[in-house]
């Protein structure tokens, strides 16, 4: 007879902050990366700018997508907390 628990999920703050520092993350790492290519090529700025659209842009596209998950997960619970 074994018990299997269900882990607590986060509170919504933690998972919030969490995604807030993978977008600024995100954007500081890929502006390095265009800031070592600039270095690198001789073409400041332009691959720096060019790392701080695509890094926000990756970090927005996290955002966007555990908000979708988490909005579809709470409609789940709902519904099976009407059927019991």
């Amino acid at each position: 007879m074994s018990m299997q628990h269900k882990p607590k999920p986060a509170p919504p703050t933690a998972r919030y902050l969490g995604a807030g520092l993978t977008w600024v993350g995100s954007t500081g790492l890929f502006m390095y990366l265009g800031s070592r290519l600039d270095e690198w090529w001789g073409s400041k700025p332009l691959w720096t700018v060019v790392g701080a659209f695509v890094g926000g842009a990756a970090g927005f596209y996290y955002l966007y997508r555990l908000l979708i998950d988490s909005s579809r997960r709470s409609d789940h619970d709902r519904k099976t907390d009407r059927k019991e």
